[in-house]
């Protein structure tokens, strides 16, 4: 068995490196993939699909997908943008309203996307106007001509928190103006069901025709579209931030090797690998969601690792064909850990997980490529020199190289191995949470209109509990009331909107037949909006917590109180806390397999260079950084969403990857000969790494800084873990 690891790995090792070779004596072949993945990249780039609804999930494996689907098709729903306009005192003059009311019937009648609109001045009362009818009328009621307003403030404000419109209520001793455009369904190619950009008209006439004539008005956009609309503006932020990356590890790799050659062959390498992707993304029609973010950066790191590996190589005398000939093999191990870690992850149900698995790691195979078969190519072509690297000028490299050699007392590294039975607890007892209205910082215009929506309403957005077959509306009111008794959601239940409670405040003056006012309110919008053409209801329930664990619990007790499914919850809230839930969940399981398999090729490779009485200390100092994260991050009890779990997913494609550079340096001889030659790019990769981590701090998002911070973390305790961990637990060791 011994012989035939051996004998397989000889024959694999052959045939990695006369492929490398293949091309690159092969200098049109090569040029002829690059320029036909160039166009590629070019070409397709443009057509990406990004997904931001949960419209957009439907097939992703998310059930409450398709519900929501269901309920905007029953009740004809659409996305709304919601225009919040405060006073500067407690109420806008005439003059004011009136500007207002007419820049929203100009508005509602030439925007040409609109489905349907609904404002403070659509608010209607029901008014005797004879001996037997009755006729509706604006609540706030306007006289233009005069610019005159029917009623006070008071008088407004008290018709309105009498009435069943929940939209239009005020906590504030105020009068704000709400506007709701919803627009019809789109089906755009580059951004699905509702393309964002749609608002940037409705947005530039408020700041040219509305806010001139309102000093001192507060303006906010706090609807699902406002939503999708910031997060394409953080999408073209990142951007940025990725170009930030790359000038970083420009100057970076400058200062750590000395030349400027040397950062420049890894950003072409980088930025090509990245548009690859990309384009490839788009040809194949694989659209890029929330997850996809880490893609550039995973590929960011992985042909890092490669890259230092290579120079410091260089920085020893080696010559750089020499460099990546010694280098093809203990990196394409690497990158085969990342490979299989990530695609342990196409097992799962959900599209979005496969997605992250799949082009991660066609990512890592994609930068290995690159780096060994076709950079190799174009450097014999064009680079007459013998290194890229000045060991003269090479500031950093002789600071941080030294570090390679330390190493943790033996003792204490016994001692820090209780971080697995920590960690291994603390898996179970993570605290994974989201909340859609955190995606974005508190000093956010949508943070901060969000925030004084919830002071003047007391609730930040709805979900409907909708029953499943035609029942008296009373029956949908009974489930109300039991979920107003349930402990555990009846805080969060701020208001509700009901046809019952409509139906019974349009007919509190008895003013005519209730049989004529039930009539009369089942051709209404307002009925079509509670209960769909086959008679069955809904309510819309408002609510202020909208963490992932809120929407939950309301998910559990509709469960609780209906126990047959007659009624359940949907909505765009519930879409997003079922994604929110399951992605990190399946992540950190993912986290287990994956290590499973890394720990499998790190065996495999220590049996083949007589290394497996090394097991222990390898396997065991390759993960303790992982779990050592993990503890930490159930300690502080640290909020996690799906983008901190993409962390896990990180580290795990990282771990093991030192032990395999250490295990081929040392090949048959003692393990910390290759500690020695190799441990000081160890630290040159982490040091680099992190410090790109860092730069998720001037993220358009909340998550991402998060993520920055927690990956930094990680990176560090890898580190740890990878070198000083494994010397300290050599010591003492016969040498082998």
């Amino acid at each position: 068995m011994k012989n035939l690891s051996r004998r397989s790995f000889v024959v694999f090792s052959l045939f990695l490196i006369r492929s490398c070779r293949f091309f690159w004596s092969r200098f049109r072949l090569t040029l002829c993939l690059v320029l036909a993945l160039t166009f590629i990249a070019i070409t397709y780039s443009s057509k990406l699909k990004f997904i931001f609804s949960a419209d957009d999930m439907i097939g992703e494996g998310i059930p409450s997908a398709e519900e929501l689907r269901d309920l905007k098709v029953r009740y004809d729903e659409g996305i709304a943008s919601i225009l919040f306009i405060q006073p500067s005192g407690k109420s806008f003059s005439p003059q004011e309203l009136c500007h207002l009311r007419k820049w929203y019937s100009v508005m509602r009648a030439t925007y040409p996307f609109l489905k349907s609109t609904l404002s403070t001045f659509d608010a209607k009362d029901i008014q005797p106007s004879g001996a037997s009818s009755v006729s509706y009328k604006n609540i706030l009621h306007l006289r233009c001509e005069d610019e005159a307003i029917a009623y006070d403030l008071q008088s407004v404000k008290s018709r309105l928190e009498n009435s069943p419109y929940v939209f239009f209520k005020d906590k504030k001793d105020h009068l704000s103006i709400l506007m709701g455009f919803t627009f019809a369904e789109m089906n755009s190619e580059k951004f699905g069901s509702f393309d964002p950009r749609m608002l940037n008209h409705l947005r530039l006439a408020v700041d040219r025709d509305l806010k001139p004539l309102l000093e001192g008005a507060k303006f906010s956009w706090v609807g699902p579209a406002d939503y999708q609309w910031y997060v394409l503006e953080g999408f073209r932020f990142s951007s940025i931030l990725n170009l930030t990356m790359i000038f970083f590890l420009f100057f970076s790799l400058r200062f750590v090797y000395g030349t400027w050659i040397a950062g420049t062959i890894y950003c072409c390498t980088f930025i090509f690998g990245t548009l690859v992707l990309i384009g490839l993304k788009g040809f194949l029609g694989s659209p890029f969601d929330v997850l996809s973010t880490g893609l550039i950066l995973l590929l960011g790191i992985s042909s890092l690792e490669d890259f230092t590996f290579i120079c410091s190589e260089q920085m020893k005398g080696v010559k750089w064909k020499s460099a990546i000939k010694r280098m093809i093999l203990p990196s394409f191990f690497t990158s085969l850990t990342t490979i299989v870690g990530f695609l342990s992850l196409y097992v799962s149900d959900l599209a979005v997980i496969k997605r992250l698995g799949f082009w991660a790691a066609f990512g890592a195979a994609l930068e290995w490529f690159l780096m060994f078969s076709f950079m190799p190519v174009f450097l014999i072509r064009f680079y007459k020199e013998n290194m890229w690297v000045d060991p003269k000028r090479a500031w950093g490299y002789h600071f941080l190289d030294r570090w390679g050699i330390k190493s943790l007392p033996r003792r204490l590294s016994l001692i820090s191995l209780i971080v697995f039975p920590i960690g291994l607890y603390s898996f179970s007892h993570l605290n994974v949470n989201d909340n859609p209205y955190q995606m974005f910082p508190r000093k956010n215009e949508f943070s901060l209109g969000v925030q004084e929506f919830l002071n003047s309403k007391g609730w930040v957005s709805n979900v409907s509990l909708v029953l499943t077959r035609p029942e008296a509306l009373s029956q949908l009111e009974k489930y109300i009331g039991d979920l107003n008794r349930d402990e555990s959601v009846k805080n969060n239940i701020i208001a509700v909107e009901s046809p019952e409670r409509v139906m019974n405040w349009l007919d509190k003056d008895h003013l005519i037949p209730k049989e004529l006012t039930q009539s009369d309110y089942k051709t209404s919008s307002l009925y079509k909006r509670t209960v769909d053409e086959n008679g069955i209801a809904r309510a819309l329930i408002f609510i202020k917590d909208t963490t992932v664990d809120s929407l939950i619990k309301l998910k559990k007790a509709a469960e609780n109180i209906c126990p047959n499914r007659e009624c359940y919850f949907a909505g765009e809230l519930i879409a997003y806390a079922d994604f929110s839930a399951i992605v990190p969940k399946t992540l950190l399981d993912s986290m287990m397999a994956s290590l499973f398999l890394v720990a499998i090729v790190i065996y495999y490779l220590a049996k083949v260079f007589y290394k497996q009485h090394l097991i222990f200390p390898l396997l065991a100092t390759a993960f303790w950084g992982p779990f050592l994260t993990i503890g930490m991050l159930a300690t502080l009890s640290i909020q996690m969403d799906f983008m901190k779990c993409v962390v896990a997913s990180v580290l795990v494609g990282l771990a093991g990857d030192n032990a395999i550079q250490y295990i081929f340096a040392a090949r048959r001889h003692d393990l910390r000969e290759g500690i020695e030659r190799r441990g000081g790019a160890s630290v040159i990769t982490n040091v680099l790494m992190t410090l790109t981590a860092f730069i998720y701090l001037g993220s358009y998002f909340s998550p991402p800084k998060g993520f920055g911070l927690i990956l930094a973390f990680g990176l560090i305790t890898s580190l740890i873990g990878d070198l000083w961990l494994l010397n300290g637990l050599l010591q003492g060791r016969l040498k082998k």
